[in-house]
């Protein structure tokens, strides 16, 4: 795992205020001392600024470690080791060990993590197997309401090419029978069965929703994966399994991208995952 730590420089510190800062689909309370360090990034002022939305490469820059830490003291602070993503404006971060993925607040060392994300993925949007110090704290959302996202305070280092527990995949995303197992993070009604196949030469992608089978044109760009117009059968089906077929159709045309690891494919959206699939 590449080691981080090494290659950074100490931030110079700013004088305390107190703003909501909106960003992608989180908003974060910036109650601590401002260090500037997430201005710096977007506008790419500085030794070294890059945000991930240019995509600029940020490999070799000096970077700082010394990240004030939050005032909000709700989860304890641990190492925590995960795959980052970032896809559409939205930092995202699957825990290892629960699988539970968190939006990425921008506070703390989230600069430092931002670059060595952009210096050590594989592709734009790719995952990055990322080992950090923070914790899990409760941030507003953009609704008016709050959520748990994870808050950098140090970044330990990073394995591009690497997953959790495992190497990614070698099951080809086309061609492979998936079969829904979590559907907006929770598992899939008990006896429900909803499939996706998706046909490389015909660019179609079918399969059940649990009860109706559905099918449709697919968009597939490198880590990009987007869904066209899906037209799926009438049949009428009990309130549970139709339940689970209207949420997971409806998933499947808000996702942007991809993601393999073993034998899981995850599909994302700007809340980071939406679908996530066992092969056959």
């Amino acid at each position: 795992m590449k080691d981080w730590a090494a290659r950074l420089r100490p931030r110079p510190r700013g004088r305390a205020l107190s703003a909501t800062i909106v960003i992608g689909a989180l908003a974060c309370a910036d109650d601590a001392p401002s260090t500037g360090a997430a201005d710096a990034g977007r506008a790419g002022s500085g030794a070294g600024g890059a945000s991930a939305e240019d995509g600029a490469s940020a490999e070799g820059v000096a970077l700082s470690s010394s990240a004030t830490p939050s005032t909000d003291t709700a989860g304890a602070i641990g190492t925590l080791e995960g795959m980052m993503t970032y896809l559409a404006g939205v930092a995202s971060f699957t825990e290892c060990r629960s699988g539970i993925t968190y939006p990425i607040a921008h506070e703390g060392d989230y600069t430092t993590l931002e670059r060595a994300y952009l210096a050590d993925r594989r592709a734009p949007e790719a995952p990055l197997l990322v080992r950090v110090r923070g914790r899990i704290a409760r941030r507003p959302d953009t609704v008016g309401g709050d959520a748990a996202a994870l808050v950098v305070e140090s970044v330990e280092g990073t394995e591009p090419g690497a997953g959790c527990g495992e190497r990614e995949s070698d099951l080809p995303l086309e061609g492979t029978e998936w079969v829904l197992a979590q559907l907006a993070g929770d598992p899939v009604t008990e006896g429900v069965r909803a499939t996706l196949l998706l046909d490389g030469t015909e660019h179609r992608a079918s399969g059940s929703g649990g009860c109706n089978t559905f099918g449709g044109p697919y968009r597939l760009e490198g880590a990009s994966l987007t869904f066209g117009n899906l037209a799926a059968t009438l049949r009428s089906c009990p309130g549970p399994v139709a339940a689970v077929e209207a949420a997971y159709l409806g998933a499947l045309g808000g996702v942007g991208g991809y993601r393999l690891m073993g034998a899981s494919l995850e599909l994302l959206s700007g809340e980071g995952t939406a679908l996530r699939f066992l092969a056959r």
